[in-house]
């Protein structure tokens, strides 16, 4: 079966960080952009995936999950989101996603507002802005757990956050060792093409 035959997934991911900034990245906003993208383009087979309120740290969302669950059994094609942090902020995860998991089943996956499109090669920056996008993630972690210890100070509690918090910060430093490591590889030719210097 082609991909031209195949179903398209318009995928939609908004966090609780994501709702403070305003309206921008709503889920209806999503929604209609990917929809106007699809139609522009003639895919008029498509199906909506959409994680309200789940963070783009991790993978274990529910319909992100039900999303791949049906690209292993071969029913999506290609795979549309505004952009490359919709799909997620970890560096590792989201460059294993779209550099092997997809290809692998023949996907094809598209971040319209950043230009990455697999069927074409012109995704040379997409590293680092997966990279961007982890470090995105881990400023605004640092930003919250300011403001919870303002609240803490006035004697404001929440352990639902503090729960919340814990998980997501612990998931980003298991991926640091590994993520230095992308890191060295990824710079390794610039490098090795610098000038020596002589002192």
């Amino acid at each position: 079966m082609s991909n031209q035959s195949k179903k398209v997934a318009l995928y939609c991911r908004l966090s609780h960080d994501d709702e403070l900034k305003g309206d921008s990245n709503s889920i209806i906003n999503q929604k209609k952009f990917l929809e106007e993208y699809a139609k522009k383009n003639k895919y008029f087979d498509y199906e909506y995936f959409v994680d309200d309120g789940f963070s783009g740290v991790r993978f274990s969302r529910p319909d992100f999950e039900r999303m791949m669950a049906k690209v292993e059994q071969g029913e999506i094609g290609t795979i549309i989101v505004k952009d490359l942090s919709r799909i997620g902020r970890n560096y590792l995860l989201v460059g294993n996603l779209i550099e092997n998991d997809l290809p692998k089943h023949g996907v094809r996956f598209i971040a319209i507002n950043d230009n990455v499109d697999t069927a074409t090669s012109d995704n040379e920056f997409m590293p680092f802005k997966n990279l961007f996008n982890e470090w995105h993630a881990r400023d605004t972690s640092k930003k919250i757990k300011a403001v919870f210890k303002a609240k803490s100070q006035r004697g404001e509690k929440s352990k639902w956050f503090i729960s919340h918090m814990v998980t997501s910060l612990t998931q980003i430093i298991k991926t640091d060792l590994l993520l230095m490591m992308h890191l060295q590889k990824l710079y390794k030719p610039f490098i090795l093409c610098m000038p020596r210097v002589k002192l």
